[in-house]
């Protein structure tokens, strides 16, 4: 289990209000993977 997600992953989200939450966090989940990707690249 992801930490930090344990709240919604109980209830199924149906609100539009709660699915652009998810949105923004899968937004910034992004974010930083690409910022460690391009670290790495950066590094070899």
């Amino acid at each position: 289990e992801i930490s930090g997600s344990s709240s919604g992953s109980t209830q199924a989200p149906t609100s539009s209000e709660s699915q652009s939450k998810q949105a923004q966090e899968l937004q910034k989940l992004l974010d930083e993977l690409m910022k460690q990707v391009e670290a790495l690249q950066s590094s070899q």
